[in-house]
């Protein structure tokens, strides 16, 4: 009864798809029912299962790296919530410095190199305004930079 209101149910036809989800609900239940007897701390099921979903992004959503090696281009959440700070791109082994393209610059057709990146989310960012833009606004496309 516990697990109808929180389920996520999935439209499919594979059958061990449905296992599949199935079981990690009741295994979150599980972990609601152990959680809720060690601490005694009583909140509801769906509050936990987004505190848990949101804990498995921090540890494991960071950079994720495609196969061929590229960084993810889809959007991270905690880019709006952590602490960054800008920081210089790396120099080349010849001593050269390297630039690499400012994101929100160019999610808005314009086409600008810098020398600064924020490390954690390895972007290039132009120091003023796009770090900040970048960092403090969830759609940072269509925006009158100059």
């Amino acid at each position: 009864m516990l697990l109808s209101s929180v389920e996520c149910v999935r439209k499919t036809s594979k059958w061990y798809k449905k296992i599949f989800f199935h079981l990690i609900d009741l295994s979150i239940l599980n972990a609601f029912s152990a959680f809720k007897t060690v601490t005694g701390q009583n909140m509801p099921v769906a509050n936990f299962q987004l505190e848990v979903i949101r804990q498995l992004l921090e540890k494991y959503g960071g950079n994720t790296v495609s196969p061929r090696g590229r960084p993810c281009t889809k959007d991270q959440p905690f880019r709006l919530s952590a602490r960054h700070f800008p920081s210089d791109v790396k120099k080349l082994e010849s001593g050269k410095v390297q630039r690499r393209k400012c994101i929100v610059c160019t999610r808005n057709n314009k086409r600008k190199d810098t020398m600064y990146m924020c490390q954690e989310c390895d972007v290039g960012l132009c120091v003023t305004p796009c770090f900040a833009i970048y960092h403090t606004k969830q759609n940072y496309l269509d925006i009158q930079l100059f």
